[in-house]
């Protein structure tokens, strides 16, 4: 998804147009900056503290201790004279060796701390109903908020994905947290270059990231790491079904987005454009994908239609003999073609485009995806079976 700048530049727009503008992003984040201004003094947290003027008229702390688990506190009436939680101590650690988020907001959220909500942990004890589950919300509204608007998009493209693909069933596996918190851990690493014409390479890197998570059965809170968000909640079966949904979509590649109808109707202008151009930078090579109007078509259309356009385009490519494709670009046009057919659901033409892939000239160095995609598609054919 790295080699599509035009593609990432088309969503991009698209989704400023649905989730908002950078200028009017800011002026929604003034709007709940004044808001929070105004009605701080009046707040009552969990009917526990109460505010008046900024002081405090009962003052409470958390206990931390073996016996709850991370993320999870018992709570105590004190004097207002306390030690600062190893919670908050290790966070500020970590939060200064990747230098992220930057020091004003690092110490806007020490100021605010958390609340404790009465929730208690799933896991299987006497005291669930003593224990108290932290709650960092106002922290991850100043983590949100200092989001520059190609990393607020990349996380509503996460939200969209997950709500319109991903949570396309009875039960729903992932909530939209799961998605905060894999941007939140993503951000802090730095491994990303967060630009509008860079925005699919962002999203299938935390895409990835999200996988590198759901694979052990591990997704860390990002405030407490400690805190497994998956225990008792996703695991064995569930798990598993997860994962393999998840490995889908990455072997699709940049194919799945349109699964969305969302997403759909933003690539469609771009999908169906004559001038539309697919880059791959690292051998300095253009393939007009003018052709291949009616491969993306399949995306947007009538199944049927599609299923027709695919297959005379197949036997096209059998018989070109360099006319229509250059030879040294055939193994990636066999392979866009299967990836189609693989998407409409024509596994047995998807499976000689793949095989058909391979048999070119490796100038794309792309068989061991070719492979990868070849043994999957033969999975699906045997349990059709």
């Amino acid at each position: 998804m790295d080699h599509i700048p035009r593609l990432s530049e088309v969503l991009y727009v698209g989704l400023c147009r649905k989730l908002g503008t950078p200028r009017e992003i800011a002026i929604r984040r003034d709007v709940l900056d004044m808001e929070e201004m105004i009605m701080k003094p009046f707040y009552i947290h969990g009917g526990v503290i109460e505010m008046i003027n900024n002081t405090l008229k009962h003052h409470i702390i958390f206990m931390e201790d073996c016996e709850t688990p991370p993320g999870f506190v018992r709570l105590r009436l004190l004097t207002p004279n306390y030690a600062q939680s190893s919670i908050i101590k290790n966070l500020v650690e970590r939060c200064q060796r990747y230098a992220w988020p930057s020091l004003p907001v690092l110490e806007k959220i020490i100021r605010n701390r958390c609340h404790c909500v009465p929730i208690g942990s799933k896991l299987d004890s006497p005291y669930n109903e003593l224990e108290w589950r932290l709650s960092f919300s106002q922290a991850e509204q100043q983590l949100v908020c200092t989001m520059n608007h190609t990393q607020f998009l990349c996380y509503g493209l996460l939200k969209i994905f997950l709500k319109e693909v991903m949570n396309n069933r009875q039960e729903p596996i992932l909530c939209s947290y799961y998605m905060k918190t894999t941007m939140f851990w993503i951000m802090q690493l730095g491994h990303v270059q967060w630009y509008p014409n860079n925005l699919l390479d962002c999203f299938w890197k935390c895409f990835k990231y999200l996988i590198h998570f759901v694979y052990p059965g591990e997704f860390p809170n990002f405030f407490i790491p400690q805190n497994n968000m998956f225990i008792n909640k996703v695991v064995g079966d569930i798990l598993e079904s997860l994962l393999q949904e998840l490995y889908q979509y990455y072997r699709m590649g940049v194919s799945c987005l349109p699964l969305s109808p969302t997403l759909r109707s933003i690539l469609e202008s771009a999908l169906c454009s004559p001038s539309y151009v697919l880059s791959f930078t690292e051998n300095n090579t253009d393939i007009d994908l003018c052709g291949y109007r009616e491969i993306f078509h399949l995306l947007l259309g009538n199944r049927s239609q599609c299923l027709q356009s695919l297959t005379d385009l197949q036997t096209m490519l059998l018989n070109d003999d360099g006319t229509y494709v250059p030879l040294p670009l055939r193994d990636i046009s066999w392979q866009i073609l299967g990836i189609c057919q693989h998407v409409v659901g024509d596994l047995d033409g998807a499976l000689l485009s793949y095989q058909e892939s391979l048999r070119q000239e490796a100038y794309h160095g792309i068989q061991e995806a070719t492979y990868v995609r070849i043994e999957w598609v033969k999975g699906q054919l045997d349990r059709n079976t």
